[in-house]
């Protein structure tokens, strides 16, 4: 076989495979962790038969859409957003942050109803967990300079839970915010996350 006949089915291949990892995303924000396969390609617009010479079994989507959402997701710093004042670096952390959780809240939903020994999509959660946490100790740096290891721990564990999936949802579906009210209380609630002096500059 010809090197770009061959080199042409793969990437058609893998278009495909995108195209339902997004339809399986997409019908897990409107139906819910319900959905079947047949679900999937009907939104997808191909056969069951497809979706399956891509993905085995329900789960190994699952796995590639948490893969897909890594791939997109914005975990290195550009030079313009390391720079601003801690107010101008907090509110684009907070946008961010609030977009990521709507975004990872289909699969996050999916989680609580599979079964418990779906170790590779939790492990993919904690991989999320681990790039925020690292991209938050980036952009917060300066003000974090003079903390003591337990400090900053202790700073990125309060963090990491009160811009949680878990918590987005609550302040989404129980309390009624809407996206720009969840940034606001997540920026006044950080603020005083921060050193003495910080909170006085902010």
């Amino acid at each position: 076989m010809l090197p770009e006949i061959c080199d042409g089915r793969r990437a058609r291949g893998e278009r495909t495979r995108l195209h339902i990892v997004e339809a399986y995303l997409q019908l897990l924000r409107t139906d819910g962790p319900g959905l079947t396969i047949a679900d999937v390609a009907d939104l997808a617009g191909c056969s069951r038969r497809s979706i399956f010479a891509h993905f085995a079994a329900i789960t190994d989507l699952r796995r590639a859409a948490a893969d897909h959402l890594l791939e997109q997701g914005e975990f290195v710093l550009s030079a313009e957003e390391r720079r601003g004042t801690v107010l101008v670096r907090l509110r684009r952390e907070m946008l961010r942050r609030e977009r990521e959780c709507a975004a990872w809240w289909p699969l996050w939903r999916a989680l609580q109803a599979a079964s418990p020994d779906e170790s590779d999509l939790v492990a993919r959660f904690a991989t999320l967990r681990q790039r925020r946490e690292a991209r938050g100790a980036e952009m917060f740096a300066a003000e974090l300079a003079g903390a003591t290891r337990r400090q900053r721990r202790a700073f990125d564990i309060q963090l990491g839970t009160l811009t949680s999936i878990e918590a987005w949802v609550t302040l989404r579906d129980h309390y009624q915010f809407t996206a720009p009210a969840i940034r606001q209380h997540w920026c006044r609630s950080f603020v005083r996350l921060m050193p003495r002096d910080v909170q006085h500059a902010a």
